[in-house]
Formats: C-alpha cells, sequence, structure tokens
C-alpha cells in the first residue's frame, strides 16, 4: 500500500477557499438584505463545499476499482445534499425568506423526510466506504 500524502494540492484548497469565501459572504450578505435568491444560493454552494470536502478526503481510502470510485461519489453527493436539504429545513424553520419552488407552493411540509432521509443514505455510504477500506488492510 502506498504511503498517504500529506501534500495538499493547491488547485483544491483554491477552490475550497473560495467557496469557503463566498458561503461566508452570501450568508452575510443575504442576512444583511433579508435576499432570498442569495440565501438560497449560499446554502447551495455550502452544499456543494461540503461534498467537494468529503471527496478530497477520502481520496486516500484503500482501493482503486470502479466501486471504490462509486462509493466515493455516493458519499460525497449525498454528504452536500444532505447538507443542502437539512440547512434549507433549518433556515425554512427559522421562517428565514428563501425562494424555492416547494415553497413557494407550499409543499415544503410535506416533504420533512428529505432532509433526515439524505442524511441517512450519506451516513450509509460513509459505512460501506469505511468497511471496504478496513477490509482491505
Amino acid at each position: 500500500m502506498k504511503p498517504v500524502s500529506t501534500r495538499p494540492h493547491w488547485l483544491f484548497l483554491t477552490a475550497f477557499a473560495f467557496c469557503l469565501c463566498e458561503v461566508v459572504a452570501g450568508a452575510l450578505f443575504g442576512a444583511y438584505t433579508r435576499n432570498a435568491d442569495v440565501i438560497v444560493t449560499t446554502c447551495l454552494v455550502a452544499g456543494v463545499l461540503v461534498a467537494l470536502s468529503l471527496w478530497w478526503s477520502t481520496r486516500d481510502e484503500a482501493g482503486k476499482g470502479l466501486l471504490h470510485a462509486l462509493v466515493r461519489v455516493s458519499l460525497a453527493t449525498m454528504g452536500g445534499l444532505a447538507f443542502y436539504a437539512n440547512l434549507t429545513y433549518a433556515l425554512w424553520a427559522a421562517k428565514v425568506p428563501l425562494r424555492l419552488r416547494l415553497i413557494e407552493e407550499g409543499r415544503m411540509a410535506e416533504h420533512y423526510w428529505l432532509g433526515p432521509a439524505t442524511l441517512v443514505y450519506a451516513v450509509l455510504c460513509w459505512i460501506a466506504l469505511r468497511y471496504r477500506a478496513r477490509d482491505n488492510k
């Protein structure tokens, strides 16, 4: 097994720093102006930031096959979606103005299961990835 490289990749760190700055600036601007579009966009970028972080942090896990790649992509996608879904539901519950079709049509309460379901699926993907890494050692 190859030793794990501790050198950070400059491109990822640049993208991560850019997204983090956008999230902080968007959150501050959206909270100050109460602009629904800015707040939703900030939530989306925060979800993408979580997805990129999960994808990057699992790059040195054991396994290089197709199944490993699919589990990594699934973990990153569901982790980012879970963060986005739970963040928007938390903001909606706190009566923060958001411009989403579900809210405009009054159907947000009907989809209460979406946040917990994506979170459970992301945890299952993480367990599958750790299980494969443990078996390959």
